[in-house]
């Protein structure tokens, strides 16, 4: 969820309820904007992402045909262990395409083995939010300390 100027780094400097103040506090510094391009073209990129996949928008819950959950080694998540830091889930968008979303909350970067890719596909780095690109391979993803990332698994060319 965003709020109008998050895309640029506009801060309210903690002012949660800054409706009702005219002063700087409530305004834009459209400075932000130049100063911090590459985090609003980020943000571009992901709205238009969620366009272009509508299953992210569903209203509803996913039924355990459409998601699936696991841990970075690739088995069911831990979900009693408030110590893990890494979670990964697949999003079943069509008979041919997926969606493989990784989130390492770690310190460390980790390898998070993938799930095999629908025959005649293979997987395709949508987004890595890390500095460091992942390393692409056909059966694990290396992804930086807290970072994510999102592969698509689609018709190979």
């Amino acid at each position: 969820m965003l709020l109008g100027g998050d895309e640029f780094r506009r801060t309210q400097r903690g002012n949660n309820n800054a409706y009702c103040q005219d002063n700087e506090i409530s305004w834009y510094d459209w400075r932000f904007l130049n100063e911090n391009r590459e985090i609003f073209e980020f943000t571009r990129g992901m709205i238009a992402f969620r366009l272009a996949h509508p299953v992210l928008s569903e209203e509803g819950f996913y039924t355990s045909a459409q998601v699936q959950w696991f841990s970075a080694q690739g088995g069911l998540p831990n979900w009693g262990n408030s110590q893990e830091k890494q979670l990964a889930c697949l999003i079943h968008e069509s008979q041919e395409r997926a969606i493989f979303l990784m989130f390492n909350a770690g310190m460390d970067a980790v390898d998070f083995k993938l799930p095999p890719a629908k025959p005649g596909t293979g997987w395709h780095v949508a987004v890595d939010t890390s500095a460091e690109t992942g390393q692409e391979g056909s059966s694990a993803y290396r992804l930086s300390a807290r970072s994510s990332a999102i592969l698509i698994s689609d018709l190979k060319i």
